[in-house]
């Protein structure tokens, strides 16, 4: 998962994933075993980055993202956010506030 963490905090550096006022990278990305939180924007350009993100990091890792039993949760979002989301990202849309880790 170092490898995640290191692609995502590269595309941030980058301006490929957009900033998040008051977020660190730290507090952007949190990873338990195979559970990982994310924060971004619901943007076109930050979800097709994320996708590929997870994708170069599965040839990486050898580690697979599966879709089917992943969640994404829009914080503050208008429905056409949470239309983008499912849309690129090919996952259930959760409701907020969500469970992580069990709490």
């Amino acid at each position: 998962m170092e490898v995640l963490t290191l692609l995502i905090a590269k595309a941030a550096e980058t301006g490929e994933l957009s900033a998040i006022a008051g977020c660190s990278l730290k507090q952007r990305i949190s990873i338990y075993a195979d559970d990982v939180a994310l924060f971004i924007k619901p943007r076109v350009q930050d979800l097709v980055a994320v996708r590929g993100i997870f994708d170069m990091s599965s040839q990486a890792s050898g580690l697979q993202v599966n879709y089917n039993k992943s969640e994404a949760v829009v914080i503050h979002g208008e429905l056409e956010d949470k239309m983008t989301v499912r849309n690129l990202l090919h996952c259930t849309l959760g409701d907020f506030p969500c469970k992580y880790l069990g709490l």
